[in-house]
């Protein structure tokens, strides 16, 4: 078996497969491992898009500045750990997760925000 995968040309189209199962037991092995590394591409891309929040209603996102936890958590009179926490409950709109380590808080979200529980 090679080290790389298939190229993509000679190997069904996904969507090829997906319509008729019975192609994939038909498929050579390195085939099927090429048909597998496009798959968890689309599996990730998807996953990606899925977990974006819906922004289709809010404001033009120009100019906005992105807080750290601790100038957050000093605004609202809170702590670090609870601010992070309230985050990964989906608690805070403002919360924008921008890795799988970081987090930062929208500085004008914060605020409505502050406003609206006033």
């Amino acid at each position: 078996m090679s080290a790389f995968p298939v190229p993509p040309a000679a190997v069904p189209s996904l969507d090829a497969l997906a319509g008729d199962l019975g192609h994939v037991a038909e498929l050579p092995r390195e085939e099927a491992v090429s048909a597998l590394v496009r798959l968890a591409g689309v599996q990730a891309a998807l996953a990606a898009r899925v977990n974006e929040p819906d922004r289709r209603n809010e404001e033009p996102r120009i100019g906005c500045r992105l807080l750290s936890a601790t100038e957050a958590a000093i605004r609202l009179g809170m702590s670090k750990r609870w601010l992070y926490a309230a985050a990964r409950a989906g608690k805070l709109p403002f919360a924008r997760r921008l890795s799988t380590a970081a987090v930062r808080f929208d500085e004008r979200g914060l605020e409505r925000w502050l406003e609206q529980r006033a």
